[in-house]
Parts: C-alpha cells; sequence; structure tokens
C-alpha cells in the first residue's frame, strides 16, 4: 500500500473503518481471478480460482499472546484422552516428563512433554503439549503423503478419525473455537496408514492459521500423538481499512521477485480471507487478516498443500511466503 494511501485512509474514524471493510468484504466476494504472475526467473504463479470469504463481517488485528502449559492443561488432556487411567499417569521428574506405560515390551508407553519447538518458523519461546504412544512409526514425510484422503488404507474413515478428535477437544476448556482445516492422509509402499487431522482457532469466522496449531496423528488403533500450543489474543483497531483482493492480487504481482519456489509453475485454485500469525521485527507476534493464495489446481491439492502458505497481509501488504505444520 503506498505511503499517500496509507496517511488519506488512516485519518478515518473507527466506524468508518469498520464499514469501509464490510464494503469491501462484500465487493471482493463477488470476484473471480484469473491472472498469471511471473517472476524474473521466468517461473509463474497461475491464479485461476474464486474468492472465498465465508461468514466474516468483522476485522480487526490481534496481539499474539502465548500461554505456558499449565496444570490444568495437562488434567484435562490426560482425562479426556486416558480416561479412567489418567491416574497411572507417572511424573518423571528428573527429565520433566510424563509417561504411561502398557506393558515392559519396549516402546509399549505414552509420553507427554512440554517442549519448546525450534525448528522451522515458530513464535520464540512458545511451549507446546505433545502426547505420543512411542511404539508406532508413522513416518511423518513428505514421500508416504497421499494424494488425496480417500486414497488411504486405514480401515478407520476419516470422518470416524474426526469425531474422536472431535470428543477430546471438546472436553478441553482451554481449546475454544476449534474446528478441523484440514487432514492429511499417509500410508504409502505399505507403510502404516495414518491420519493428520489439523484443528485451527476461528475468530470473528474466519480461521486462524498459527505456529503450532493443533494436530492429532490417528490411525487404525486410535490416537497416536497430539500436539499443540495454546494462545491469547488481544484486539488492536486498524488504523485503515483493509486491502480489497483485488489490490492484494496486484500486491502479490508487484512482490514476485521475492517470492520463491522450486516448480516452473505453480497453481492458486482459490483466494481465501484468512488470520495468520506472524512474527515483526520488534519480537511480538501478531495475528493479522490476510489474502491467502491456496496453492494447487484441485480440492484434493490444496489439501495436501495446506501447510504451504503463500498470503498478503491485508494490513501492510507485505508477503507471506513460508512452510507451518511439520515439526517432527
Amino acid at each position: 500500500m503506498s505511503q499517500e494511501i496509507q496517511s488519506s485512509l488512516a485519518a478515518l474514524p473507527e466506524n468508518a473503518i469498520e464499514n469501509r471493510n464490510k464494503e469491501i468484504i462484500l465487493e471482493s466476494s463477488n470476484l473471480y481471478v484469473e491472472q498469471t504472475v511471473e517472476n524474473m526467473e521466468g517461473k509463474k504463479i497461475v491464479i485461476n480460482g474464486a474468492i472465498h470469504i465465508g461468514d466474516a463481517e468483522y476485522i480487526a488485528k490481534y496481539r499474539y499472546i502465548s500461554k505456558p502449559v499449565t496444570e490444568e492443561i495437562r488434567e484435562e488432556l490426560f482425562q479426556a484422552y486416558f480416561g479412567e487411567r489418567a491416574a497411572e499417569v507417572n511424573y518423571d521428574e528428573k527429565n520433566d516428563l510424563w509417561r504411561l506405560n502398557n506393558s515392559s515390551q519396549g516402546g509399549d508407553y505414552y509420553l507427554y512433554t512440554t517442549p519448546y519447538p525450534n525448528a522451522g518458523p515458530t513464535v520464540s519461546g512458545e511451549q507446546v503439549f505433545q502426547i505420543e504412544y512411542r511404539a508406532v512409526d508413522l513416518y511423518p514425510f513428505k514421500d508416504n503423503l497421499l494424494e488425496d484422503i480417500s486414497m488411504s488404507k486405514a480401515n478407520i474413515t476419516w470422518d470416524e478419525a474426526v469425531k474422536i478428535c472431535d470428543t477430546i477437544v471438546n472436553e478441553m476448556s482451554s481449546l475454544e473455537n476449534m474446528s478441523v482445516d484440514y487432514i492429511h492422509a499417509y500410508g504409502i509402499a505399505g507403510r502404516r496408514p495414518y491420519y493428520k487431522i489439523v484443528y485451527k482457532r476461528n475468530l470473528d469466522h474466519l480461521p486462524v492459521t498459527a505456529y503450532n496449531d493443533l494436530y492429532f496423528l490417528v490411525d487404525n488403533d486410535g490416537i497416536e500423538k497430539i500436539y499443540g500450543a495454546t494462545y491469547d489474543v488481544e484486539k488492536i483497531e486498524l488504523e485503515a481499512p483493509i486491502l480489497s483482493a483485488r489490490e492484494a492480487v496486484d500486491a502479490l504481482a508487484s512482490s514476485s521477485t521475492i517470492i520463491k519456489f522450486e516448480e516452473d509453475s505453480i497453481f492458486v485454485g482459490k483466494i481465501q480471507l484468512e488470520y495468520m500469525a506472524v512474527n515483526a521485527a520488534s519480537g511480538d507476534t501478531y495475528i493479522t487478516p490476510a489474502w491467502r493464495f491456496c496453492i494447487g489446481d484441485t480440492d484434493s491439492e490444496m489439501n495436501v498443500l495446506r501447510d504451504r502458505i503463500l498470503a498478503v497481509d491485508a494490513v501492510t501488504g507485505e508477503i507471506i511466503q513460508e512452510e507451518r505444520g511439520n515439526t517432527f
């Protein structure tokens, strides 16, 4: 966004900004974009899709506030996941972890830890909770990812798996306004089949893509891993209206030189208004409205590539490009 536009819009009163954002949402929802963006290397971003707004009417910006993993969260999680066996989980003070043994057989136990992720993009100092059954090797890598969840060889269906995960989410007070965002199916070349089910928080009827979103790994035996972080938000009123979808496409085109991808061409099947957690140079993390360019030519491909982010910050016009959600 140019400085002239920013300065002229910054003087608008709050209700005028809110009303203009509603107009922008309404105007953008009627758009269908067909455009090819080419960078200096001759690589292309081929956009061919509609704008998806969902039920959003109000748009704001939020401060992202990381929350530590409390005893209350642990107790709720143990009760929801282990049920009657929750009292059997033992604390190892020396290694600061919890363990539930099924037998003396190697690997036949559950491990609960609260690490601080530092591999890949994350919020500095953010703590996550993690339960995993150690006896299974689910191999969560790209060469084991199926092209469509309908190709899964698991006996359990993906919607049955979601119902199991919903039971956990619904029993935990700290996991509010959560819904399934995407599902990946794994199990190629005879490897153990399972689903990765990713939940995201919803704000203002929009999904929030954070850095450590809640996910479950589910196979025929049930939930084998739970991972995620919780956070609070603090509303920050916008000083100017957001970019329209059309302006976001223009911003993407003008920034094509800084967008990096290995393929000769990538396809964008839709443009979706979302909230995106972003780390600022100040060290703070914000949740900003963003126009996300969903990579993929079909619904199945967009689902498989859902962890690959290409977006335009609807407040600043800056490009957001990275991969999130793969934490091992």
